[in-house]
């Protein structure tokens, strides 16, 4: 039989005796505080699950954001490819537009210069149609014999200008001497109305004869058309032999 008389005695008994050390501990401790260490424990290894997870929801994370980063380095590539390939298109269209200019203004050119030729080789009918005889056409050199005579002070530039003029007739009828000052469009616009003017202008102040302006064209602009229907000029409407027919 164990006789404990003193501290130590205690002591060593609980040392010679573990189940004695055990009892007392629980009663000491108490149930909650000797479960402690196991529930620290589960604690640990929940702790480690976690961060388990935690450190696979970041390496998702990192994964993710590196494919959003690839793929809005892909989407930025496909606008600078989209961007460069609307610039070609509209470098294309420019390309086109200007041909395209081109080919109408090569088409308009030669479609004046064939109305060109029809007129002065119909020059001998137009007085007609103004109850006039046809009496000559003059050329550039009548034309700058006259303002040598009656205006020598005029400027260069207008002289050139109406010396080229597109066709100068020269007719008669019962009171003498008229002159028809004609210009020749596919489309009749200002510019042809007012040398036609200017034209028959020079003609009466330089010969002292009256001078009608013409235009001579398949159609017109609507100023020029407003002008004809007020007498201003006289419309010479020209047969359209010139645009292709589907």
């Amino acid at each position: 039989m164990t006789t404990i008389n003193s501290q130590e005695d205690f002591l060593r008994a609980l040392r010679e005796n573990p189940e004695w050390k055990e009892a007392v501990r629980a009663l000491i401790l108490g149930e909650e505080l000797l479960q402690l260490p196991a529930r620290f424990n589960a604690f640990v290894d929940e702790q480690r699950q976690v961060n388990k997870r935690v450190e696979s929801d970041i390496s998702g994370l990192k994964t993710g954001q590196a494919r959003l980063e690839a793929g809005q380095k892909e989407l930025r590539a496909g606008q600078e490819e989209l961007r460069g390939g609307l610039n070609e298109l509209r470098a294309g269209q420019r390309r086109i537009e200007t041909r395209m200019d081109r080919q109408e203004y090569d088409n308009s050119t030669l479609k004046n210069l064939f109305i060109s030729f029809e007129v002065r080789r119909s020059a001998e009918l137009f007085p007609l149609d103004l109850g006039l005889d046809y009496v000559r056409t003059l050329t550039g050199n009548d034309l700058d014999r006259m303002i040598r005579v009656a205006r020598p002070d005029l400027p260069l530039n207008e002289r050139r200008s109406f010396c080229r003029a597109d066709l100068v007739v020269e007719a008669k009828d019962e009171s003498g001497t008229v002159y028809i000052a004609m210009e020749a469009s596919f489309t009749g616009d200002l510019r042809d109305s007012g040398r036609a003017q200017r034209n028959a202008r020079f003609l009466t102040e330089f010969t002292g004869h009256r001078a009608i302006p013409v235009v001579a064209s398949v159609r017109n602009i609507n100023e020029v058309s407003a002008l004809v229907d007020s007498g201003t000029v006289y419309w010479y409407e020209l047969e359209d032999r010139y645009t292709p027919t589907a």
